[in-house]
């Protein structure tokens, strides 16, 4: 049995916070377009949530890999060699995501008639264009589940600058549906390169001030 390690609440509370707001930067990309089109928008407001509702899924089928992701890559801190927890995830949320995506893409009136038997038929092109919006922001959700494990914050500022901007944008700016959708795209594309680019300078460390090796039992 290891030697118990005693609770380090200040680098407990040194955590907390950026991994609120990285989580919080998730949870407002995912909500934030339809809050604004509820706001700005009555025409098409079915349809839009309808292919919303579907389109989604192909972001929902990929949150198991990163509940798996966050111990994996906390285990593989305190081990040498093996494959990468982080690559291993991005592979498996490439194809799950892209082939969701693409299923969606050539067939996107299939689960809106399962859903609401030919009801909201005519919300198809949505579900393609929500599928795709919500791709990049899958493996965004990896990659910073990845840099909250190596405890490397310095990423989360940007992360909250982006999502920022991105509300400011579609608040002000919303001239049609279609352009919350690709606003959403963009912003989700920019999130997942800023936390690809921290991942690859945090590949292999922790940040200094008490690395998670230095805390395990010995």
């Amino acid at each position: 049995t290891g030697e118990s390690v005693p609770f380090n609440l200040r680098r407990f509370a040194r955590g907390l916070i950026p991994i609120t707001i990285a989580l919080g930067v998730t949870q407002f990309m995912v909500s934030e377009d339809s809050l604004v089109a509820r706001r700005f928008f009555s025409e098409r407001l079915a349809d839009y949530n309808a292919g919303r509702r579907v389109g989604i899924m192909a972001y929902f089928l990929i949150l198991p890999v990163t509940v798996v992701l966050f111990p994996k890559v906390v285990a593989g801190l305190t081990q040498a060699g093996g494959p990468s927890p982080l690559k291993q995830a991005l592979g498996a949320a490439l194809v799950v995501g892209v082939g969701a995506a693409t299923g969606l893409t050539f067939f996107p009136k299939l689960p809106l008639w399962v859903l609401s038997n030919e009801v909201f038929l005519s919300a198809a092109p949505y579900v393609t264009k929500f599928a795709w919006a919500f791709a990049p922001l899958s493996l965004f959700t990896i990659l910073v589940n990845n840099l909250l494990a190596r405890e490397r914050y310095q990423a989360i500022p940007w992360l909250a600058g982006i999502a920022v901007a991105y509300s400011l944008c579609i608040r002000i700016y919303h001239p049609t549906l279609d352009h919350l959708i690709l606003m959403l795209g963009v912003f989700a594309s920019l999130l997942m390169v800023t936390a690809a680019w921290f991942s690859r300078e945090a590949s292999g460390k922790v940040d200094a001030g008490g690395g998670l090796p230095h805390s395990l039992p010995r």
